[in-house]
């Protein structure tokens, strides 16, 4: 991308329609993963359209065991929403104006994974511990992440006889919290 050190990945998401139509998708992969997503749109008034996009997404059962806890290790859940409403202020004009949130929690990348078939000494116990899947581990507590996020945004764009002026005005807030053994 242009004038971004790391390039930029550009995602645009539907604009309302007044037409009301919707779509829904529902998986079960192994592993206890359920996931399912939802879209519906549709006008609420001659000149107003919104939308609404849902997804959930929960991995229950982790791809390796917590040698010392006994628990599954690399799960995950997603759920967000993201609304966005268009009005047509004129024939040149419009607004759109969009807000969503979502919520992450893991224990990818907080639960750390030594090498497969690596022996460690465990102090505490005075014995050896054979860790023997790539996604075992051999922590005492639960490592884990959570990730919340939302923000608003408002784009005004109005077509006039010699240009097309848009205005683009946003909030965004993010917040992690981390736990690792």
């Amino acid at each position: 991308g242009r004038n971004a050190t790391g390039g930029v990945i550009q995602i645009t998401t539907r604009t309302p329609e007044y037409e009301l139509s919707g779509a829904a998708s529902a998986t079960y992969a192994n592993y206890d993963h359920p996931s399912g997503t939802f879209y519906l749109t549709g006008g609420i008034t001659d000149n107003v359209a919104a939308d609404i996009a849902l997804l959930a997404d929960r991995q229950g059962d982790g791809w390796g065991t917590s040698l010392g806890t006994g628990e599954d290790v690399y799960k995950r859940s997603i759920y967000s929403a993201r609304s966005k409403w268009l009005l047509d202020l004129s024939d040149a004009t419009e607004l759109i104006f969009s807000m969503d949130v979502s919520r992450v929690w893991g224990d990818a990348g907080a639960a750390i994974s030594p090498a497969k078939g690596v022996q460690i000494w465990d102090i505490g116990t005075n014995t050896q511990l054979n860790i023997p899947g790539f996604y075992d581990t051999a922590q005492d507590t639960a490592s884990n992440h959570l990730t919340v996020d939302y923000g608003a945004s408002m784009k005004l764009t109005s077509d006039l006889d010699w240009a097309r002026i848009t205005s683009i005005t946003a909030y965004r807030t993010y917040h992690t919290d981390m736990n690792v053994d």
